[in-house]
């Protein structure tokens, strides 16, 4: 699973991230937790061209830089 620097903190998902949203405005969200069992939510922006590269979530955000990360 992907490990984010969250605040020097490392985060590692706990889920495969899914498409959330609306149609209108689409985000990528997965859940994630650190080594102390605090638990985030950390959210992606879709790349506009998503649908134009076969719609494979692989391609859907940049996975390096989300665009907010929340403990929850």
């Amino acid at each position: 699973m992907l490990t984010i620097n969250h605040n020097n903190t490392q985060i590692t998902l706990t889920q495969e991230a899914y498409l959330a949203g609306t149609n209108e405005r689409p985000i990528c969200q997965a859940n994630a937790a650190d080594a102390d069992g605090n638990e985030y939510q950390v959210n992606w922006a879709v790349n506009k061209d998503y649908m134009d590269q076969g719609g494979e979530l692989d391609s859907a955000c940049d996975w390096d830089n989300p665009t907010s990360i929340i403990k929850i």
